[in-house]
């Protein structure tokens, strides 16, 4: 059985920085990780893909295939249960996460979603793209959680806030939270 941890939040929420400390640490103590990021997975794998409600849920099941692809090889090749995909996706709505999630663990592998909560004032100090600048002027349409909305998680696994806590507070407590579930 794999385990697949499931980032959500904002853009610019900060998923995509503790995505990668948490990969760093699951291969520091000895899992298998394959890491999938939006901005990365949308420019190799779903490039014929904008931002509507049908191209978001498109996408994320590209990431869900890939995601299960990858558990499914790992279990193959080396026959045990430590191989971990580590996502981060806006993934704004409810319905969507809700079958990423029924998805996963219909596989028989585990899911855990973490809500990244922050701020939108400060997900617009963060935005070292710009992006929000542009929803903002009208530029990009469809902006999650300018124009269009993202839904906040019923029921996350795990829930940092990244406008109060530090990365390593966040870290500490999503760690604090695996350990607890039994997850890593």
């Amino acid at each position: 059985m794999g385990l697949v941890i499931w980032l959500t939040g904002l853009p610019c929420s900060g998923k995509t920085t503790l995505a990668n400390k948490i990969r760093d640490a699951l291969v520091y103590i000895g899992y298998r990780v394959h890491q999938l990021d939006g901005d990365d997975f949308r420019k190799k794998y779903c490039k014929d893909l904008g931002f509507s409600k049908d191209d978001r849920e498109k996408n994320l099941e590209r990431v869900i295939k890939h995601a299960k692809h990858f558990l499914e090889t790992e279990k193959n090749q080396f026959y045990d249960d430590d191989a971990i995909a580590v996502c981060s996706f806006v993934s704004p709505y409810e319905m969507a996460r809700c079958h990423i999630e029924e998805s996963i663990e219909y596989e028989g592998d585990k899911f855990c979603l973490i809500y990244v909560k922050c701020d939108v004032k400060e997900c617009m100090k963060r935005d070292v793209k710009g992006m929000w600048k542009k929803a903002k002027e009208g530029k990009i349409k469809g902006f999650t959680g300018y124009d269009d909305p993202y839904e906040t998680p019923l029921s996350p696994n795990i829930v940092v806030n990244t406008s109060m806590l530090s990365v390593e507070e966040c870290i500490s407590d999503i760690f604090n939270e695996l350990c607890i579930k039994g997850l890593v």
